[in-house]
């Protein structure tokens, strides 16, 4: 009798606990913490975009699309410039924080917005 084996043995992939959740969200909460106070000094608590006072940080290649929350892909930005940010009516021209940066307004010719 033979033995054929159908490929690799698959075993269950180890399930985290509660606790091993919480760790790991802390952690990174801590370093979600971290980067944005380097945000906020290295760009004087002000806003990249109109220079009043920055109040959130925005990622310019979005965590959504694979984009990392560091130095060199945050800036601190003021709510309602971070609205336009997020809803494209404004969008950046450059991809590292640390250098100038561009800011192109999107202009609806309907909505004059």
């Amino acid at each position: 009798m033979t033995y054929r084996s159908k490929g690799a043995l698959k075993f269950p992939k180890p399930v985290p606990s509660k606790t091993q959740k919480r760790k790991k969200k802390a952690e990174k909460g801590q370093w979600v913490s971290w980067v944005r106070e380097r945000v906020f000094e290295r760009d004087n608590h002000r806003c990249r975009v109109c220079h009043k006072r920055a109040e959130e940080m925005h990622e310019i290649v979005f965590r959504s699309l694979g984009g990392l929350v560091s130095l060199n892909n945050s800036i601190a930005v003021c709510r309602a410039c971070h609205v336009h940010l997020q809803r494209h009516v404004l969008d950046v021209v450059g991809d590292n924080a640390n250098e100038e940066m561009q800011f192109v307004l999107h202009v609806d010719k309907k909505s004059g917005w």
